[in-house]
């Protein structure tokens, strides 16, 4: 069989390994490429090593009521869930996401800080409505002085 005429020459080839069923793990979180290997590691370090990823601005904020895209991210998270038969997400969230610095810009960092941990649990709701009997966990993640810390919000 030839290859399209659309298709250059092979430039790279994995060495990845390759998974033939879906996780039944999403992460939902920010696209900053900032968190990119902390969130990794983190998710390494509870069991997680090749989860569906959702990743836009903002992350869990695009499904909350305050966002012009809630209705359509939704959509994609129902669709996500029932395709890949998830059974868990981990929603995340950042300190000084750009995405809270354009929407509140008057607001202390700590004010951001704690609309982030509403929107999370909002999302939570959102989830649990569209996604009955799949697991949700909220996680606020940080970068302090040198290192990175995550923490679970209830």
């Amino acid at each position: 069989m030839g290859k399209p005429s659309e298709m250059s020459d092979e430039i790279f080839e994995c060495t990845a390994a390759w998974h033939d069923t879906y996780s039944d793990t999403m992460v939902i979180k920010c696209s900053d490429g900032r968190f990119a290997e902390p969130t990794d590691e983190f998710l390494r370090s509870i069991g997680v090593t090749h989860p569906d990823r959702f990743y836009l601005p903002g992350g869990p904020a695009s499904m909350v009521k305050e966002s012009a895209s809630q209705e359509l991210d939704l959509q994609k998270l129902a669709f996500l869930v029932e395709g890949h038969a998830t059974k868990r997400i981990i929603a995340l969230a950042h300190r000084g996401c750009g995405y809270y610095h354009t929407k509140y810009p008057r607001h202390k960092e700590t004010e951001r800080q704690q609309k982030q941990f509403e929107d999370l649990r909002e999302f939570k709701q959102q989830a649990d409505l569209r996604a009955p009997g799949v697991r949700v966990e909220l996680y606020y993640i940080e970068k302090q002085q040198d290192n990175v810390t995550v923490l679970r919000i209830s």
